[in-house]
């Protein structure tokens, strides 16, 4: 099935250019992505295994004023008008492609991975379970990650396959978020349950939250490393302390440093005693950065 969707895509958008007009693939990815600026499509993103499919697949124009040329259909879907423009096509293209036709992309958990033989993905907004029964050695998926994907089935009742994966993978702890919004989609439309001709309604909204939920990580991502950054250097700024207070001369030690005090009997006494104070006031506040290294400090000092 991948060698056939590898020769027919090509196919497809040379037909779309020639069908919708040139610019309507720049038409289309500027709608996938609705971020307010107009914007070239780029061909090494990697959102393009989600955005090629539903360009392909899904898009449509929904009026005369969205058309690049005159001719270009309306309200049909780029499969649509290949297969009216090439109705002697072979059964088993002609078959892909009815198959994978309005096929509309959903919020996914993973259940289950039998590396090279089958995932199993749960949809939250369908309410529905599939085995997807690919060779998916590369993907990576771990039980519980949240995925956008979207799936077919070649012939009626066949094996399930996978039409797209997104690039990305959504943490499991985002699963409340997931099914909140499969709330908000019940509510604002009203219905008890979500049906695939509702989701494909709802595709563009779909992208924008998993394109949300994407930066929202990215986001925390950033934070968690700026936090690790700080701890760090509060981490380095304590040690550096402790590193000194080797070479801190004290009263307690008649005006001589623990380096210095080490070296007699009475001096190593009193340096053990603090040592000993420092490891008791680490055990109570374990994880603490201002903890002294005892063993560094015993290494440092011969001891």
């Amino acid at each position: 099935m991948l060698d056939l969707e590898q020769k027919i895509v090509p196919k497809l958008v040379q037909f779309a250019d020639k069908t919708f007009g040139e610019d309507a693939l720049d038409d289309a990815w500027n709608v996938f992505v609705d971020d307010g600026d107009e914007q070239p499509f780029e061909n090494e993103d990697p959102i393009n295994v989600v955005f090629v499919p539903w360009f392909l697949y899904s898009w449509n124009l929904e009026g005369p004023h969205e058309r690049r040329k005159p001719t270009a259909p309306l309200h049909e879907t780029v499969v649509e008008a290949y297969l009216k423009a090439k109705p002697n096509l072979g059964m088993e293209e002609k078959r892909y492609l009815q198959a994978v036709n309005r096929r509309p992309f959903s919020l996914m958990e993973v259940k289950d991975v039998a590396p090279g033989k089958s995932i199993t993905l749960y949809d939250f907004f369908l309410d529905k379970t599939y085995l997807v029964t690919e060779k998916l050695e590369q993907t990576g998926l771990k039980v519980g990650e949240i995925v956008l994907a979207a799936v077919f089935w070649p012939i009626q009742e066949s094996e399930t396959l996978l039409m797209s994966l997104g690039p990305y993978t959504i943490a499991a702890e985002q699963r409340p978020k997931v099914l909140e919004y499969r709330k908000d989609i019940l509510t604002s439309n009203q219905v008890q349950s979500i049906d695939e001709d509702l989701l494909f309604e709802e595709q563009l909204n779909v992208f924008a939250y998993y394109f949300d939920l994407i930066d929202d990580e990215k986001e925390e991502e950033t934070l968690d490393g700026a936090d690790l950054t700080l701890k760090a250097e509060v981490r380095d700024l304590f040690q550096g302390h402790w590193c000194e207070w080797i070479d801190l001369a004290q009263a307690e030690l008649g005006g001589q440093t623990p380096r210095q005090a080490v070296g007699t009997p009475e001096g190593k006494a009193i340096v053990e005693k603090q040592l000993i104070e420092f490891a008791v006031s680490t055990e109570k506040r374990p994880g603490n950065l201002a903890n002294p290294d005892i063993v560094k400090l015993r290494k440092e000092l011969g001891i």
